[in-house]
Parts: C-alpha cells; sequence; structure tokens
C-alpha cells in the first residue's frame, strides 16, 4: 500500500512539473575551496535551498590552491587575500603576455604562505561533517532524499547548455 501511494505521489510530482516547470536545479557537483575559512564562508553565503531537489547539494569538497579563482558566485565571497596570478586569470579578457610575466614576477615576490596543514584538514573535516549533519536532518525531516551524483552532473550540463556524455 505504502509503494503504490509513494507511485501515485511521484506520477502526480512529475505532472506538475510539466504543467509549472519549477526554476534550474542549482546543486552542485563540486565546490572549490581555498583553506578551511574560505569554505566556511562559502557555505555560510551560498543558498541552502534548490527549488527542484530542496536541499542544495553542494557536491564534492574540492581543495584548490590559493592563486586559482573558484566558482564564480564564491569568488565573490571568497575572504581570501588577492593573489596576482588568480587577479590576472580573473581580469579583462582576453588575457595577455605581458599581464602573465606582470603576475607571474608579483607572484614570485610575494612572501611564503604558512599554516599548519593538520589543524587545516580538522577544520576543513568539522566544517564538511556539520554539512552532511545538515543534509542529513533534512533528509530526515522531510523524508526526501538527495539527487544522485549522475543527477547532479546532468543538471549541471543543462544549466551550460550542452548535452551530457552517456
Amino acid at each position: 500500500m505504502r509503494t503504490s501511494f509513494r507511485n501515485l505521489e511521484n506520477r502526480i510530482s512529475k505532472l506538475e512539473m510539466l504543467i509549472q516547470p519549477p526554476e534550474p536545479c542549482n546543486c552542485r557537483a563540486e565546490t572549490r575551496y581555498h583553506n578551511s575559512h574560505c569554505l566556511l564562508i562559502i557555505l555560510r553565503k551560498t543558498a541552502r535551498e534548490c527549488p527542484v531537489h530542496g536541499f542544495r547539494e553542494m557536491g564534492f569538497f574540492f581543495w584548490t590552491a590559493r592563486q586559482y579563482p573558484l566558482l564564480e558566485e564564491d569568488d565573490e565571497v571568497c575572504p581570501c587575500p588577492s593573489h596576482p596570478w588568480r587577479s590576472f586569470l580573473l581580469g579583462p579578457k582576453p588575457l595577455t603576455w605581458e599581464g602573465n610575466y606582470a603576475a607571474t614576477r608579483a607572484w614570485e615576490q610575494m612572501p611564503e604562505e604558512t599554516y599548519h596543514v593538520e589543524d587545516e584538514r580538522l577544520l576543513t573535516e568539522a566544517i564538511m561533517d556539520a554539512y552532511t549533519l545538515e543534509q542529513q536532518h533534512w533528509s530526515q525531516k522531510t523524508g526526501r532524499r538527495m539527487p544522485s551524483h549522475k543527477e547532479i552532473v546532468k543538471q549541471v550540463w543543462k544549466r551550460a547548455g550542452e548535452r551530457p556524455p552517456r
């Protein structure tokens, strides 16, 4: 009985989506960050709701060196100090050799960055665990499941206006 009710609920949901399609999914396949503080700020400032799935999946958390840009919406909230190479990559297009050389020279003159790897790892794990716990609470409260990685990748390709690989 319960299975047939769920099947009926799924069919009605699909019909509702045909009549009034939801806003596009904003889930991610990955979230890049520079350090634990950067990840914390990104998770705090990023909308937690997905119009399609309910809870916004942030995907795989992927450490990225400070000299490289993040997703555009994350670069806007990234608390990390500016980096000449990142500024060059995000700067006006087309990129020039002169800009490349200037950014490289400025990067070479920067002081060495120091941090404690183990402390960073522990802080990052705690932030990721808190996100996973929030996700699990949402799932238990609503009875809904998070989308599969395959579905999220399809949504990402769809947003980009391309056909997903088969």
